[in-house]
């Protein structure tokens, strides 16, 4: 996986889930390493998502600079009226998206994509900087009971 600071957002004894319904436990964090105990059957595929089940994911930059680079070559090269973000959790990710958008096209639209409980509970605050929000229950469902959902 390609995020150098994960060790900094988890801990031992915490779970993840991987798209397709794989889940962890963080066993063992060392200097470059994370040792995961898998709970469920499966394989990870590749660019596939990670959650950090009820986590907080603001140390976690959501724009890295390959995102703004195909907002360049592809969004703005061929006009879209919109993009989508996914696992947004505060206005500051879509402040960040439209940062970047400023200099490309301000017209492009941002439409944030609640797929996590973290960006539910800011859901209010997301629905006042976004240009529309998205309401993913298959996704919401991997952290939370369908009763809650």
């Amino acid at each position: 996986m390609d995020y150098p600071r994960l060790g900094a957002v988890v801990a031992v004894n915490e779970r993840l889930s991987f798209d397709g319904g794989l889940t962890a436990v963080v066993r063992e964090l060392l200097l470059d390493e994370i040792k995961l105990e898998f709970t469920s059957a499966g394989q990870i595929q590749s660019r596939s998502a990670v959650r950090l089940e009820g986590k907080r994911y603001e140390l976690m930059d959501l724009m890295r600079p390959s995102d703004k680079q195909a907002l360049r070559e592809v969004a703005a090269k061929h006009r879209f009226d919109y993009i989508s973000l996914a696992c947004v959790t505060s206005s500051k990710d879509v402040q960040q998206a439209k940062i970047a958008l400023k200099e490309l096209n301000p017209k492009i639209g941002v439409l944030v994509k609640i797929d996590t409980i973290e960006g539910l509970h800011q859901y209010e605050n997301l629905l006042k900087i976004a240009d529309g929000v998205i309401i993913m229950r298959q996704d919401l469902s991997n952290d939370m009971s369908p009763e809650k959902l």
